[in-house]
């Protein structure tokens, strides 16, 4: 049985024969800081961005409930990657809006096109898939790149000069998720 006393002992000696074991292997206190800064670093890495997430013409989208269980909303979906963030349109209250406003923020998305995803029979669930945090976007400066860039992608037809529109009327609004 741990008690107080061999938990001191036992504590002490941690740091103990971590300098034993540097002075030992000749490791200098500068070296020292350099692994563990690199150790740190390590830890500190961003989430990888699967090259799909620049490519793939959909994601499909699925908010997380506060149970931490994906919703049964779920959809492929447009979308635009800019400046490391994942932007959507949907109407104004549509599911994914009404989560974010529910404060159901956290998101999960997969990465390819899959077809509908109702009859994808959630074959989209083998490609990449990420967690994302969303957040109703409202800065109208940036809004016209990320509305060229929905042109860009999926052309000059109807839906980017439809986004626009309804976005302007306030049927639609753009969702901005950064990849957690």
């Amino acid at each position: 049985m741990l008690n107080r006393r061999k938990f001191t002992i036992a504590s002490a000696s941690i740091p103990l024969s971590i300098v034993l074991t540097r002075s030992l292997i000749g490791q200098t206190d500068e070296e020292a800081a350099e692994v563990d800064a690199a150790e740190t670093e390590e830890e500190t890495t961003e989430t990888e961005i699967p090259e799909e997430l620049k490519t793939s013409k959909l994601i499909y989208l699925t908010p997380i409930k506060s149970d931490g269980e994906e919703s049964k909303c779920q959809g492929e979906v447009w979308f635009v990657y800019i400046d490391s963030k994942i932007y959507t349109t949907t109407a104004t209250d549509a599911w994914r809006a009404e989560a974010i406003r529910k404060d159901l923020k956290d998101a999960r998305i997969w990465i390819g096109d899959y077809g509908v995803w109702t009859r994808a029979k959630e074959e989209y669930k083998e490609g990449p898939e990420l967690m994302i945090e969303g957040s109703i976007y409202d800065d109208e400066e940036k809004l016209p790149e990320i509305l060229e860039a929905f042109t860009d992608k999926y052309g000059t037809g109807r839906y980017p000069r439809v986004f626009k529109e309804e976005i302007e009327e306030e049927k639609r609004v753009v969702l901005e998720y950064e990849v957690k």
